[in-house]
């Protein structure tokens, strides 16, 4: 899995500040701040790429991953 990281005060994160996607098995991992990582299944290429670009990387996260795919959080 490869991870992108995202600067905390440029993109006025207050939820998580990482990600990763496993392109061959289409899993979205989201680490947040609190230190939870949720994996995410069957999320498309095109959508982890709308999340890296989107404005607004939280608001993409509620409208378009939370409550759109099946998710479970796991333990390091």
């Amino acid at each position: 899995m490869k991870f992108t990281t995202f600067n905390k005060k440029m993109w006025n994160l207050s939820l998580f500040d990482r990600i990763g996607y496993d392109h061959r098995l289409k899993i979205l991992r989201i680490e947040f701040l609190n230190g939870r990582k949720v994996e995410f299944d069957e999320v498309n290429e095109h959508t982890v790429f709308h999340l890296v670009v989107a404005p607004n990387k939280e608001k993409f996260y509620y409208d378009f991953i939370k409550n759109v795919f099946s998710g479970r959080t796991i333990e390091s």
